[in-house]
């Protein structure tokens, strides 16, 4: 591990909260995955329901939208905006980041979604938090 680089990863021991429980259980039925963009790379795997994803400009889904059914997946890169439009039995997905910008990390740290890894921790699953090049 370089001296400045910090590393995280997720927080095995921290309980859902009410409201990500009540996601959980309803996936967001006909809910709106509001434009937004992330720091690198990241997926959308669907567990239950679908939802339609696609490239957006000024909040407004513009360039191939797909529909994303169960137990298949999308693939964003990273600084694209997008947005999403669950199906009418709602959507269920796990969202999977490669890297974190720095502003994320301290936004889940501050959740304790994340736990930093300390030196001579299991680095397994640890992933850094960096700036955009």
């Amino acid at each position: 591990m370089s001296d400045n680089q910090i590393w995280y990863r997720y927080n095995p021991d921290r309980a859902l909260t009410d409201a990500e429980r009540e996601v959980m259980a309803k996936g967001y039925p006909g809910g709106l995955l509001n434009e937004h963009r992330h720091h690198s790379n990241n997926t959308h795997f669907v567990i239950d329901g679908s939802i339609i994803i696609g490239k957006s400009r000024d909040g407004e889904m513009r360039f191939r939208p797909q529909a994303v059914l169960p137990y298949n997946y999308v693939n964003l890169p990273r600084g694209v905006d997008y947005m999403g439009t669950a199906g009418e039995g709602g959507c269920i997905f796990v969202e999977g980041h490669k890297v974190l910008s720095p502003a994320t990390a301290a936004r889940f740290f501050e959740r304790k979604t994340i736990v930093e890894v300390k030196e001579g921790e299991g680095m397994e699953g640890a992933f850094p938090a960096v700036e955009h090049k």
